[in-house]
C-alpha cells in the first residue's frame, strides 16, 4: 500500500523562503527592439506605432515636443505595460519618440503615461512609478537617468540623443515589480 506524501504545513516555511516571496518581481524582454524598423512603420509584437494608437495613448503625449515638427524626421512607438494588481488594473504605456537630427543622431524622447482605452478616467500616473533609461547598458560607459511619477503628474519622461548602433534599456518600475525593455538604435 502506497502511503500519501506528506507536504510541510505553512508553519515549516522558514524566513528565507518567504523573504524570496517578496523579493523583486522582473519581467525582461529578451528581444532587443530595433529601432531603426520603425522608420518602415515596422514593429516588433506588442508595439504599435503612435499613428495606429490613438485610443490607447493620449494624443497630448505620443509626440510630446515633436509635435509641431515635419513627421519625415520622426518615428514613435508606444507599448501597454501592465503591472496588474500592483496598480489595480490600470494600465500604463511606454512610449519612444525618436528625432533623426542633422548629425545623424538620435534624439529620443522616452514617455510613460495611462493609457485611457482601458480607464478613461486614470489621467495620473501612480505615485512613486519609476523610468529610468541606461545608455549602454552592460558595458564600462554605462550612464543612467531616473524620474519618479508625483502624485499628480500624468507624463514622465526623459530625453537623450545617441548615435546610431547604439543599444539603452529602459526599465520601467512600481513597488516591487520591475519591467525592462532593451533597445537598438
Amino acid at each position: 500500500m502506497q502511503r500519501p506524501i506528506s507536504l510541510p504545513s505553512v508553519v515549516e516555511i522558514n524566513h528565507a523562503e518567504i523573504k524570496n516571496l517578496r523579493s523583486v518581481t522582473s519581467i525582461t524582454t529578451k528581444a532587443l527592439v530595433n529601432l531603426t524598423n520603425w522608420w518602415r512603420e515596422v514593429f516588433e509584437e506588442g508595439w504599435l506605432s503612435t499613428k495606429n494608437s490613438g485610443k490607447t495613448v493620449d494624443s497630448r503625449y505620443s509626440w510630446g515636443y515633436v509635435r509641431s515638427q515635419p513627421l519625415a524626421n520622426h518615428s514613435s512607438g508606444a507599448k501597454k505595460l501592465d503591472f496588474g494588481l500592483l496598480l489595480n488594473g490600470q494600465t500604463i504605456a511606454l512610449l519612444i519618440n525618436l528625432k533623426l537630427l542633422e548629425n545623424n543622431e538620435f534624439d529620443v524622447l522616452v514617455q510613460v503615461t495611462p493609457c485611457y482605452e482601458e480607464h478613461g478616467n486614470e489621467e495620473y500616473l501612480p505615485f512613486g512609478l519609476k523610468l529610468k533609461v541606461t545608455l549602454n547598458p552592460n558595458t564600462s560607459e554605462s550612464e543612467s537617468q531616473e524620474v519618479t511619477a508625483r502624485k499628480t503628474d500624468n507624463v514622465i519622461q526623459l530625453e537623450f540623443s545617441e548615435a546610431p548602433g547604439k543599444q539603452f534599456q529602459v526599465e520601467v518600475s512600481f513597488k516591487n515589480a520591475v519591467i525592462t525593455e532593451n533597445f537598438l538604435l
